[in-house]
């Protein structure tokens, strides 16, 4: 169910990108469906790490700290220093945008800006002007949130629909593109998602905690069984294993577990290549809070 619903919102963002004209115009001309396919599917799941230490800026224009604030579903866009600054930030577009998107949630949408500028002095007078509801501005001068999370060089891919956990459920802009639009208020409004942020939730623990390889020679393979315990309360329901690489696989041996009781989950490491030092993780996702991760280490070299 899961596959068939990533699969529909792929082909709905790559019909709407590069058969309504709703992406760039450099990139129409060089890229096609099958290429915004892949990068949309790329980050379909895709966790985006912000930190907020890089520095708010107020409407007026003043530089602050500040955490970010518990939301169910937030809309992050990020806007290069190659961007021009004021063509691209909109704001009042977003606050109409995010009332529509709040209404369809029956919670409010959060909003974050990451802003690369090339002009700061010009952000800041667009900010005092444009920003009168004070939506979240993250100013990272020195690019690092885009480092860390590679962002897609397209500017219409440069929105995110993201979870509490910041796990990207759609890509695209719907402050600018009626039909993100209808697609961000249909994914807001499926019973899956509903049904994953009504649901009672439980702790697990995993034993051991995490799976130490040491040296391994490039092509050999490496299997690893842990017992993951449901110490909570409430039944754990399996959502999905998401392995942070293609050289890992891994199965729960039940999509269930019952209170006070354990499954164990099979974890098998291959890599080609002689990379050297790694560190791979393997991510359980379902009813826990908070979520829980295996961690893979070791060094692979040439056999």
């Amino acid at each position: 169910m899961k596959n068939i619903y990533i699969t529909i919102v792929i082909c709905f963002i790559c019909i709407t990108f590069v058969s309504c004209g709703w992406i760039d115009t450099k990139f129409r001309r060089s890229h096609n469906n099958v290429e915004v396919e892949a990068v949309v599917n790329s980050w379909l799941g895709k966790v985006i790490t912000v930190d907020p230490t890089v520095g708010f800026i107020t409407e007026k224009g003043d530089s602050i700290d500040a955490d970010m604030p518990d939301a169910d579903f937030r809309l992050i866009r990020y806007i290069g220093g190659n961007d021009c600054t004021s063509c691209r930030m909109h704001l009042h577009k977003y606050n109409e945008a995010l009332r529509t998107l709040s209404d369809s949630a029956g919670t409010e949408v959060d909003f974050l800006c990451i802003v690369c500028p090339n002009n700061l002095d010009e952000l800041r007078r667009i900010l005092k002007t444009e920003n009168r509801s004070n939506l979240k501005i993250l100013v990272d001068s020195r690019d690092s949130l885009n480092r860390l999370n590679s962002f897609p060089e397209v500017n219409g891919l440069r929105t995110f629909l993201v979870d509490r956990n910041n796990r990207v459920l759609g890509v695209g802009d719907p402050a600018v593109n009626p039909r993100i639009m209808r697609l961000y208020t249909s994914i807001l409004t499926s019973d899956s998602i509903r049904h994953q942020f009504s649901r009672p939730l439980t702790n697990l623990v995993m034993y051991p905690a995490f799976m130490k390889i040491g040296r391994i020679a490039a092509g050999d393979s490496v299997v690893g069984e842990f017992h993951v315990g449901n110490y909570g309360d409430e039944p754990f329901v399996l959502d999905a294993l998401v392995p942070s690489c293609e050289c890992v696989t891994a199965v729960l041996s039940s999509d269930t577990i019952a209170p006070h009781s354990d499954a164990i989950m099979r974890v098998v490491f291959r890599e080609d290549e002689p990379i050297g030092s790694f560190e791979r993780t393997v991510e359980i996702l379902g009813n826990i809070d908070p979520e829980f991760t295996l961690s893979i280490t070791g060094n692979v070299v040439e056999k």
